[in-house]
């Protein structure tokens, strides 16, 4: 069912993420990010059916925000190094 597909989801997205530390990392984070907006379901849904899945996806969802942070910021620590 859907719970099923959700879990599933988020495990190849956490998969894909911690390739990121290894690899390039855009790609895996965009397909997680189609992933998610594929399944549409929230936090709040997901906890109605179940708890574990509901902290799954709110890490998924953590973890992408931090990619998105960590993208931004790359760039400005690579020109900090050089000029310092």
């Amino acid at each position: 069912g859907q719970l099923q597909d959700v879990c599933e989801a988020m495990k190849k997205c956490l998969s894909a993420m911690f390739l990121y530390i290894n690899a390039a990392w855009h790609f895996q984070v965009r397909r997680c990010r189609d992933m998610l907006k594929e399944l549409n379901i929230t936090v709040e849904e997901m906890r109605e059916v179940s708890k574990a899945g509901a902290g799954l996806l709110k890490f998924v969802v953590a973890v992408l925000g931090y990619c998105s942070v960590a993208r931004e910021i790359k760039p400005k620590r690579e020109k900090v190094s050089e000029t310092g």
